[in-house]
C-alpha cells in the first residue's frame, strides 16, 4: 500500500524502514478501506512515521502510546520531534490519535473505556474531511484550508483527545471567527464558511 501511495524513493524507504513500519502499512490499509483520501492517509502516515521515531529515540515502546505520550510529542521542539510544519500540533494530535484508536482496534494497545458523552476529536475531524469531499464536492486544498481553521480552534480550545459538544456552542464558535476574522481579514468568508 505504500508504494502506491507515495512516489519519492525516500519517502518510501523512509516508511517502510521506520521503527512502526507494520503499523504504518495496516494503518495505511485500514484509511483506505474507510475511504480517507489519499492525501490525508498520506498525511497521517507521514506523521506517524515521526511520531515512531521519536518513540524509538526515546525508548517508548509503542504499546505504551497514550494520551500523555502524544501530547509529550506534540509539545516537543522541532530538533526532538523531527518535523517542522508550521501547524504542527494540530497535525500531530490527528495523525497520532488516529493511529492509537487504529492500534487500539487492532488489539495492539488496550483501550481504555471512552466517557460516552464525549465524541472522539479525530473521528469528527475525519468525518468533517469526508463530508467536505462527499457531500459538498470540495477539492484537498480547500479542504485543508477549512481544516485548519478547526485545527486552531480546537488547539485554542486544548481539545486534543475528545470533544465535549456542551461546550461548543453558537456563541464560542462566533467569537473564534471573529477574533481570527480580525487578525487575518482576507479569509473573513473561509472562517465563517469553515466554522459553519
Amino acid at each position: 500500500m505504500i508504494r502506491e501511495l507515495f512516489v519519492c524513493p525516500k519517502t518510501i524507504e523512509r516508511l517502510e524502514t521506520t521503527p512502526i513500519a507494520k503499523e504504518i502499512r495496516s494503518l495505511a490499509v485500514d484509511l483506505h478501506r474507510q475511504g480517507y483520501t489519499r492525501q490525508s492517509i498520506r498525511s497521517y502516515l507521514t506523521m506517524c512515521d515521526l511520531l515512531g521515531r521519536w518513540l524509538a529515540r526515546n525508548n517508548i515502546p509503542l504499546e505504551e502510546l497514550c494520551d500523555e505520550t502524544i501530547e509529550r510529542f506534540a509539545s516537543a521542539p522541532p530538533e526532538q520531534r523531527g518535523g517542522n510544519r508550521k501547524y504542527w500540533r494540530g497535525a500531530v494530535l490527528s495523525s497520532a490519535r488516529v493511529l492509537l484508536r487504529h492500534l487500539r482496534t487492532t488489539g495492539a494497545i488496550k483501550e481504555k473505556t471512552p466517557d460516552p458523552n464525549a465524541e472522539d476529536a479525530h473521528h469528527w475531524l475525519a468525518a468533517f474531511d469526508q463530508y467536505l469531499h462527499q457531500v459538498k464536492g470540495l477539492k484537498s486544498e480547500t479542504r485543508k484550508q477549512y481544516q485548519l481553521y478547526v485545527y486552531r480552534f480546537l488547539e485554542e480550545r486544548e481539545i486534543d483527545g475528545r470533544i465535549d459538544w456542551t461546550l461548543v456552542t453558537a456563541e464560542v464558535l462566533g467569537e473564534h471567527a471573529r477574533r481570527h476574522a480580525e487578525m487575518r481579514p482576507g479569509c473573513r468568508l473561509q472562517m465563517v464558511t469553515a466554522m459553519r
